[in-house]
């Protein structure tokens, strides 16, 4: 699990740069969807559950990205196999598909492999497994996380360089 932001050491933004932050967001993710869309990407509500996480839990940190991501990506197999499972085999396979879930609950409860399996992936499997996405096109689920990753990466770069050239000046 992360370190959790200590609000109390956090200034809150002004109206004015609290209203431009929200419109960076509008526009970064709807250049996200323009350019996801040209890549023939269509997941997007789990690209931006990934931006989600990756940004309010690990603060957009470049060290935590990989947890982030690949915990994201088993989270959306295993909500996959479930569905894989369950469709194929029926209650056998259902069984099984939560036995493997039930399994990795408990290396996640234990910590055991924080970098893939981890509160990004059981957020995303929580998701996933509802009935409203059990018709889900999960490669395009992992191929969007995974476009939106290196997209947001890019992005946070960009936007580091600037802020520390600004606190240069």
């Amino acid at each position: 699990m992360t370190a959790q932001n200590n609000n109390a050491a956090t200034p809150r933004p002004t109206l004015l740069t609290g209203v431009g932050m929200l419109v960076a967001v509008f526009v970064l993710s709807a250049l996200w969807v323009v350019i996801g869309g040209t890549l023939h990407l269509h997941s997007f509500f789990a690209s931006f559950v990934f931006a989600w996480y990756w940004g309010v839990m690990d603060r957009m940190e470049f060290n935590r990205l990989a947890p982030a991501l690949l915990g994201s990506l088993v989270g959306v197999a295993l909500a996959w196999q479930l569905n894989y499972l369950s469709a194929h085999y029926g209650a056998h396979g259902l069984a099984v598909g939560v036995a493997i879930i039930a399994v990795a609950v408990f290396i996640q409860f234990m910590q055991w492999a924080p970098m893939l399996v981890n509160l990004g992936g059981m957020l995303l499997l929580a998701i996933l497994t509802a009935p409203q996405f059990a018709h889900t096109d999960f490669m395009d689920v992992g191929e969007t996380i995974i476009g939106s990753a290196v997209y947001l990466s890019v992005l946070v770069f960009i936007i580091k360089r600037i802020m520390a050239a600004r606190a240069k000046a």
